[in-house]
């Protein structure tokens, strides 16, 4: 990647929230956060979706204070001195039906609402279809308050419809789907993994480390709607959920940001944490609750800017319309034989360019890393990156035969599909070239 832009611009435009999403952020206890801030004066409530008071006969009614100790530190400690406005029950009703409108009118629709004291069990012939399944759907689930109540919103989120499977009422007035694989489960799909962990799983512990799946109620998706319904209520606990998520989205901005300065400048991976404690020095009290510095989760770091930044420059390409590639067999210590694939345009200010895009293993998905394998792995990495191949104009390679070919080398299986395109032989190749015969 070209080295003369910051990460700054390249996050211009793309919430880093909808791009980058570590679970281990989400363990962070919110008024912690919020006590690093001296305009702050207010403690704010945890993220994290703890059970319903029970010192009241009704669940969420009870005002009273709730103070957590935070790792022995006596001024890291969560107040909550009151709690968000509580959705009446014919309110709560509505947003069933007008969301379910046909489970509601067949009667066919079990939540905490449409079955308080009249409802203990699914139909006969619900029970009969998941009679011969290993797992069934337990009707008490919607009563369980560590499972299904979201003390955030103050509402009961599970929905089941009889011959479909579970659904999140928050997650389907949110309209949420999973950021990485847009999976819409408990939104417009049912979700029939009838499990407790499904729902929420006590175990997972929020860490991507975990060998745990997160239950939904743990999920990323799930813990974003709090605040859209929030706003949806027009609440005044929106403002202070907002202010959370503002701090946490800016340390996981100052670690990439920390984590993208270390590879420009080419400077070793382990130095990362090191990184972050000078920073934290400098008056980022905030980083200090940036967990995330594990060697899985730095690989994971550098993954996801490498996507960010070849999203940039693709889009950068196509508005450019004409490229050429640069290309180079190499192999590694591993004795893995790679195609590195590099592309060159000129932008809108006419400076050119010429930018990684891509490193293929030649051996794959082939016994031998040929002319045809070679041109294969380019012309499929240019449309998965959503380039028009034809466009290529130029070619940039060493003096192999492989590549040279005049008749099935790589260049002439190229301007087969890319008439304009014209081969140059890589100048640094032929300086050392050069340089051994003399």
């Amino acid at each position: 990647m070209s080295g003369k832009n910051s990460l700054s611009k390249y996050f211009e435009g793309n919430p880093l929230v909808c791009i980058i999403n570590f679970p281990a952020l989400d363990k962070v206890d919110s008024s912690t956060i919020a006590s690093t801030s001296t305009q702050e004066s207010t403690s704010v409530s945890s993220l994290q979706e703890p059970s319903p008071s029970k010192s009241s006969g009704t669940v969420g009614e009870t005002a009273s204070t709730n103070v957590e100790s935070t790792g022995g530190n006596s001024e890291n400690l969560s107040c909550r001195t009151s709690t968000p406005p509580k959705l009446q029950h014919k309110e709560t009703t509505r947003l069933l039906q007008e969301y379910f409108p046909e489970a509601f009118s067949r009667k066919t629709l079990h939540s905490y609402y449409t079955c308080s004291g009249s409802c203990t069990e699914v139909s006969k012939q619900e029970q009969q279809k998941q009679k011969g399944k290993g797992d069934k759907f337990q009707h008490r689930w919607l009563f369980e308050e560590t499972l299904t109540f979201s003390r955030e919103t103050e509402m009961w989120w599970l929905v089941f419809i009889e011959g479909e499977g579970m659904y999140c009422l928050l997650c389907r007035i949110a309209n949420t789907k999973n950021k990485y694989n847009k999976d819409s489960k408990f939104n417009c799909e049912p979700s029939i993994r009838y499990k407790k962990s499904a729902l929420f799983n006590s175990k997972a512990n929020g860490h991507p480390g975990s060998k745990k799946d997160l239950g939904h109620a743990q999920s990323t998706g799930h813990l974003g709607t709090y605040l859209l319904e929030l706003e949806r209520r027009k609440s005044p606990f929106a403002k202070q959920h907002k202010a959370v998520q503002e701090k946490a989205d800016k340390v996981t901005f100052n670690a990439m940001l920390s984590a993208y300065w270390l590879a420009h400048e080419e400077i070793a991976n382990v130095k990362l944490k090191s990184l972050l404690k000078l920073e934290e020095q400098l008056g980022l009290q905030e980083m200090s609750h940036w967990k995330n510095t594990s060697g899985r989760c730095q690989r994971e770091q550098r993954l996801l800017l490498g996507q960010l930044l070849k999203k940039t420059t693709l889009a950068r390409i196509k508005e450019a319309k004409w490229f050429s590639i640069l290309v180079d067999e190499v192999t590694d210590c591993a004795v893995t034989e790679q195609l590195l694939i590099y592309i060159g345009y000129v932008d809108e200010t006419g400076e050119p360019h010429f930018d990684f895009l891509e490193v293929k293993d030649c051996l794959g998905t082939s016994d031998s890393a040929d002319a045809k394998t070679i041109t294969r792995l380019i012309v499929e990495e240019l449309k998965e990156s959503g380039l028009q191949v034809e466009n290529a104009c130029g070619f940039g390679s060493d003096g192999a035969s492989v590549m040279t070919g005049a008749q099935n080398g790589v260049v002439a299986r190229l301007q087969a599909v890319c008439p304009l395109l014209v081969r140059t032989h890589c100048i640094n190749q032929i300086g050392s070239g050069l340089w051994r015969c003399k």
